[in-house]
């Protein structure tokens, strides 16, 4: 305990470091604002292709011998990660603030496995725009070794309103998506790419309607017998159809978004499945002229698979499938204080119901994450980032436990 205070102070004192060194850099780095663009705008060769903040902007050039316009992207970023009482892992994970293994004193990391290249092109037919677009980042999977450029995040095309490939689920909406410097949406938000097809119509100006088929996975536990950990109980669970989700939104102003699938089991004997839905909902409101509130809702049933992070979508007691209840959701308040310095505040809850007792030990009630951050925009394409996190998670056993984390971040956009 000693240390970890000891370390903690460190901590604080460095903080007032920091703030003057942005304060400076602020000072010194050239002020004005940077106008946004919406996606969908033509790209054309030598052109930037103006797709969300100035900080994506990528120049593009022309592929010899076609007629098609390339650009290439991406971004490296740095973190530096302080655990005051238990580890969350390399991208900020707040079910983990229960596990006794991971409990600490106080603990240092450093990454920048988060960084990530892209490409995308762009191309004119008769049937209207033919784009591609492949990212990949250097986040490992288990087996892999560290740093390996192995996580296929995107790859897919888009030829008029017809997109097929593995992308953001349709599920999913940025419109309140607040800046953070963890990886990913806040808990309780939907975070997920999966291969899909998907169908985009505008059916007037700032309405859109996406329509999609998707690829899902199913996690189920066993929920007979004792308490086991859940590497021993997982179950392959599979779907003979597609999920079918659906979503609008109207403006940069809100979402709403759909999802129906199956989750079914035909292996240790069972044969069984179960209906799964889920509803979204997104919400970006402007306070004041520096100001905007985010809001998220996410309720349904074996749902966890879409989750951020994801959880178990279900468990099989007796031969049958049943899905867990689940609502989770975030409130977030984004402040603009100059055209380069930025916070976002934050808090958001995941609650989940109708677990039998024999998962009471390892299925999570609840998990409260409380969030503050500043973001200091060096120059359009260079950020530096500071955040504290504080998590709180309860399983239906009654065990809890709090984690408590400090992540800054220096990232810069090619």
């Amino acid at each position: 305990m000693y240390h970890s205070i000891k370390a903690f102070k460190k901590t604080i004192i460095s903080l007032p470091i920091l703030a003057l060194s942005v304060g400076a850099a602020y000072a010194q780095a050239p002020k004005g604002p940077y106008p946004s663009y919406e996606p969908g705008e033509v790209v054309r060769s030598g052109e930037l292709s103006r797709i969300g903040p100035p900080w994506n902007w990528r120049p593009t050039f022309r592929f010899p011998g076609t007629e098609t316009d390339i650009r290439l992207g991406g971004y490296l970023k740095a973190d530096f990660i302080y655990d005051m009482d238990n580890d969350m892992g390399e991208v900020t994970n707040p079910f983990l603030a229960d596990v006794t293994p991971r409990e600490t004193d106080g603990k240092f990391s450093a990454h920048a496995l988060e960084s990530r290249i892209n490409i995308g092109t762009s191309t004119a037919t008769d049937y209207g725009q033919l784009n591609t677009y492949f990212e990949s980042h250097f986040l490992g999977r288990p087996g892999l070794g560290e740093g390996e450029l192995n996580q296929l995040r995107h790859a897919y095309m888009e030829l008029g309103p017809v997109l097929a490939g593995r992308t953001w689920s349709n599920v999913m909406s940025f419109i309140g998506s607040p800046r953070i410097v963890k990886l990913g949406s806040p808990t309780g938000g939907t975070f997920r790419r999966t291969t899909q097809l998907r169908y985009s119509m505008k059916p007037a100006k700032s309405h859109q309607l996406t329509l999609s088929l998707e690829d899902h996975d199913v996690k189920l536990v066993n929920a007979s017998g004792n308490p086991t950990p859940r590497d021993d109980i997982g179950i392959d669970g599979n779907s003979s159809a597609p999920a079918l989700t659906a979503r609008y939104e109207f403006g940069r102003r809100f979402a709403l978004a759909g999802m129906v699938r199956e989750l079914d089991v035909e292996s240790s004997g069972i044969d069984d499945s179960a209906f799964s839905w889920g509803g979204y909902a997104q919400f970006a409101q402007p306070l004041w002229q520096s100001a905007k509130l985010k809001t998220a809702l996410w309720v349904g049933e074996g749902i966890g698979f879409y989750m951020s992070p994801s959880t178990t979508d279900g468990y099989v007691e007796g031969g049958k499938v049943e899905p867990i209840k689940h609502a989770s959701g975030y409130l977030a308040l984004e402040q603009k204080w100059s055209p380069r310095l930025s916070s976002t505040f934050a808090y958001s809850r995941v609650q989940r119901s109708d677990v039998p007792d024999s998962l009471a030990a390892i299925e999570r009630r609840r998990v409260d994450v409380a969030w503050a951050n500043i973001f200091f925009d060096i120059v359009p394409r260079v950020s530096l980032g500071l955040e504290y996190i504080h998590a709180r998670s309860e399983r239906f056993d009654g065990r809890d436990g709090n984690a408590n984390r400090i992540n800054a971040m220096m990232m810069t956009q090619f």
